[in-house]
């Protein structure tokens, strides 16, 4: 794909990329890991896309990585994790990731699930007898743990508690950051406040996003495992991933990695240096650091499937559920097959966005952010370059059963049978031409059209009466006809 083409599709020009010098930015990483042709040459491109991007967003730095299955095909930094001291930012530079924390306490949920400490569908209660919440809707059932995962369970988005924190928030963004800061309440507090709540929807009725149910959640699990929770997601969910840069509390622990966040107001106004956050009962649900490249472990996780290889820190069946279910993802995730979360505090913005079936991912990571306003340059570059990824993907695959010649067509001959139903299909290769017969009807009996990757009409017919499947060597499996599935004979 052409260079320029592709800045003009992000929405920005060649001429911007000469306007201004780029400081501080790393060399990029870029495409160790061939894909196809045209996905190739869009990853190539990407460090000039970007940074032309960038330039364009007005953001102090860009942390930016991009994962094929299980290997960083491009990595890069741009700008500055401190503009008064002109520190550069770069793929190491750690940032707080915010609500991304929700993914490991849904992967922690999962992991729990699998083992038969918990179940999906257990009462909060069963575990959380301090949960005392109130509910105006008449045959209100307990609260789940699949309702506080998925955000399905009625739950106010905080705890009334933390009413004077957001508020507190609010003052100091508006006063230019001249009034104090109150922090979130701790765990104690907030289970103190759980009779002051009241169900706000009636549970399963809609999505409605909820701090408080996931740090709920997060409480419930650390019970139930018996052990602590920050201890739990750094062994046995960040070390096996091999995220050896992130983990909690990173910003008093390892202050020299962690970048100055800075408020704008406005796009043309002089930032305001964010507060150091405390984090209460947020650090359940909001507390992680990580870096752009471990960002990408858990992109490549989300890719894992029954194959060996990777870390199998929880099965392919239950990642499954997590997207299809939206679990831990909150409402973005609900756009399966593309899955994305956002995360942030004052002053720092997080967003990660894949696509598992394609085994495609990408992470931002930046040390601005203003709660108040919807503008999110980082999420748009991201959410850009994916999209093109994507269709690089799809147009610059192989495709195979298009040759109206012998070659590659046999790949497809062989018996079919569908079990239990006494049903065989036949497929044969007649003069160069396909041929589906139906044996226990030889009346059907009908030349194959081509007309997609692994698909094929009868005689002119252009709609796929045959749909095969290959598996990951590319040899034919199985064969859809009239959607039942039939299995290749041996």
């Amino acid at each position: 794909m052409n260079a320029a083409v592709i800045l003009i599709l992000t929405g920005v020009f060649p001429s911007q990329i000469l306007a201004s010098e780029v400081s501080g930015k790393a060399s990029p990483l870029v495409n160790q890991t061939q894909i196809n042709s045209k996905a190739d040459s869009l990853i190539a491109a990407l460090p000039i896309i970007i940074e032309a991007a960038f330039l364009e967003s007005g953001l102090p730095s860009l942390s930016i990585a991009v994962v094929y299955d299980r290997n960083i095909v491009y990595s890069q930094a741009f700008g500055f994790m401190d503009l008064e001291k002109r520190i550069p930012a770069t793929t190491q530079t750690i940032y707080p990731i915010g609500s991304i924390t929700k993914v490991f306490v849904a992967t922690m949920l999962m992991q729990l699930a699998e083992a038969g400490v918990v179940t999906l569908n257990m009462p909060v209660k069963q575990l959380l007898p301090e949960y005392q919440v109130k509910s105006p809707y008449p045959g209100t059932q307990p609260t789940t743990l699949r309702q506080l995962a998925t955000h399905t369970s009625g739950l106010p988005r905080d705890a009334n508690i933390n009413f004077w924190s957001d508020y507190a928030a609010g003052n100091w963004l508006f006063s230019a950051g001249t009034t104090e800061m109150k922090w979130y309440a701790s765990k104690e507090e907030v289970l103190a406040n759980l009779p002051y709540i009241e169900l706000e929807y009636p549970p399963n009725s809609r999505y409605s996003y909820s701090n408080l149910g996931m740090a709920l959640l997060g409480i419930v699990l650390e019970r139930a495992a018996k052990v602590p929770f920050m201890e739990y997601i750094e062994s046995r969910i960040l070390k096996p991933l091999g995220m050896n840069d992130s983990g909690f509390m990173l910003h008093k622990k390892k202050p020299d990695r962690v970048p100055t966040g800075y408020v704008y107001g406005t796009p043309a106004s002089e930032p305001l240096i964010a507060p150091e956050w405390e984090f209460g009962v947020d650090i359940y649900s909001g507390g992680l650091y990580s870096t752009a490249e471990d960002m990408t472990r858990l992109l490549s996780l989300q890719f894992q499937d029954d194959t060996p290889g990777g870390a199998q820190i929880i099965s392919a069946d239950g990642l499954h559920m997590m997207h299809l279910e939206s679990i831990g993802w909150g409402i973005g995730w609900g756009r399966f097959p593309v899955i994305e979360h956002t995360g942030g505090h004052i002053g720092y913005f997080a967003h990660v966005r894949a696509i598992p079936s394609l085994k495609i991912g990408i992470v931002a990571l930046t040390n601005s952010n203003h709660p108040l306003m919807p503008d999110r340059p980082s999420r748009d570059i991201t959410r850009s370059i994916l999209d093109q990824l994507k269709q690089a993907i799809l147009s610059g695959a192989p495709t195979r059963g298009f040759d109206s010649g012998q070659t590659g067509l046999d790949a497809y001959t062989g018996t079919y049978s569908l079990p239990g139903a006494n049903a065989e299909i036949s497929i044969e290769l007649r003069e160069g031409q396909l041929y589906a017969t139906l044996m226990q009807d030889t009346r059907f009996n009908y030349r194959m059209n081509p007309v997609g990757n692994h698909r094929f009409g009868i005689e002119d017919e252009t709609d796929p009466w045959f749909v095969f499947e290959a598996d990951d060597a590319g040899k034919i499996q199985s064969v859809r006809f009239l959607d039942f599935l039939f299995k290749r004979n041996e």
